[in-house]
């Protein structure tokens, strides 16, 4: 262990079932818009968007609507129709 960081290296990590927790309606989605600094994305990031979840408030989201695909942040009333929570954002760290 070093800094607060245990290495596992006896066990292979299948990172779809880490962060799938519901497989049949999660997607790997590339974010290809641009950088948006108060939801945290950046162009080519990997959202990780779960169609099962009901949006709490403040939650990423993924909406639907006449112009595409929008990422917003979820309140009580959104224009367009919901496809998904995000819930988790992948990003390269160099």
């Amino acid at each position: 262990m070093f800094h607060g960081v245990e290495i596992v290296a006896q066990q292979r990590l299948v990172v779809y079932e880490l962060l799938a927790h519901h497989p049949d309606a999660t997607f790997f989605v590339r974010y290809v818009g641009e950088s948006n600094e108060s939801l945290r994305v950046s162009t080519h990031d990997i959202l990780v968007v779960d169609r099962s979840l009901t949006p709490q408030a403040n939650n990423i989201i993924v909406v639907q609507s006449d112009e595409g695909f929008l990422l917003t942040r979820y309140k009580d009333v959104c224009s367009g129709v919901l496809w998904g929570v995000v819930r988790y954002i992948i990003h390269d760290v160099s």
